[in-house]
C-alpha cells in the first residue's frame, strides 16, 4: 500500500482532493473515492466540494458525508466522493457499505486513509514498537487495517506527517498489507513559508544581541 508523508500543512489533504481524486475519476474509471480520518475536525468536506467543481461539470461527481447517500448518487451513474471518519468506516454500516463496493464496483473504488499512523499498525504485538507505548489483544484489535487487508480494490492510499517504525519498514510483519512510502520529504528550507498552518513569515535580524 503507498503511504505518502507530509508535514503538518504542507498539503495531503489538497493533493488528494485536488491532483489524486479527479486523476482516478478521469484516468483510472474509479467510481468511488472514500476519504477517511480519525475525527472530523481534520478534514473539511468543502476542500473536497471545490476541487469537484474545478474539476467536473455540474452534477457529475456528487461529494457526501452519509453512506446511504452515496449509495444513492452511485446507483444514479454519479461519481462521488465520500467523506467519512475511521470509527464509521469500521462501523456495521460502513462494511456493509464497502462489501457491496467489493461485489458491483470490484477495483473500481479507491480509499484514502489520512493520519494512516494512528489506526493501521498491523497487530496489537507491534503497537509498542510502532507508536511508542503498550496496549493489549483487549483494546487494540487492528479493526481498520482488518478491514482494508480483505477490500477487492488495488486503490488504496495512507497518508500521514509521521510513519511509524512499522511503516518506515524498521520493523517488518507478515501482514497483507504492506506500506511503502512513495516519496522523500523536501528540504525544511524549501517548505518554511509554504506550509498552510504557518501563514506568514517573520525575519529577524540575526546579527541583533
Amino acid at each position: 500500500t503507498p503511504l505518502i508523508q507530509g508535514k503538518t500543512g504542507q498539503g495531503k489533504t489538497h493533493l488528494t482532493a485536488n491532483k489524486m481524486i479527479p486523476k482516478l475519476f478521469k484516468d483510472e474509471n474509479i467510481k468511488l473515492s472514500v476519504v477517511s480520518a480519525p475525527n472530523y475536525g481534520i478534514l473539511n468536506i468543502r476542500d473536497f466540494e471545490n476541487a469537484i467543481d474545478k474539476n467536473f461539470a455540474d452534477g457529475e461527481v456528487a461529494v457526501t458525508d452519509n453512506f446511504d447517500s452515496a449509495r444513492n448518487e452511485l446507483m444514479l451513474g454519479k461519481k462521488v466522493v465520500l467523506i467519512t471518519i475511521h470509527p464509521r468506516l469500521i462501523s456495521p454500516a460502513g462494511m456493509q457499505f464497502l462489501d457491496m463496493m467489493d461485489k458491483f464496483a470490484y477495483n473500481q473504488y479507491a480509499i484514502f486513509i489520512d493520519e494512516a499512523h494512528s489506526w493501521l499498525v498491523p497487530f496489537w504485538t507491534l503497537y509498542k514498537d510502532a507508536r511508542g507505548h503498550h496496549t493489549t489483544a483487549l483494546h487494540y484489535k487492528a479493526r481498520l487495517y482488518r478491514l482494508l487487508e480483505n477490500r477487492q480494490t488495488n486503490y488504496q492510499f495512507w497518508l500521514t506527517a509521521t510513519p511509524t517504525n512499522v511503516q518506515t519498514g524498521k520493523i517488518s510483519y507478515d501482514g497483507k498489507l504492506q506500506c511503502k512510502i512513495i516519496n522523500k520529504l523536501p528540504p525544511k528550507n524549501l517548505t518554511i513559508d509554504r506550509l498552510a498552518y504557518l501563514n506568514s513569515v517573520q525575519y529577524y535580524n540575526p546579527e541583533i544581541s
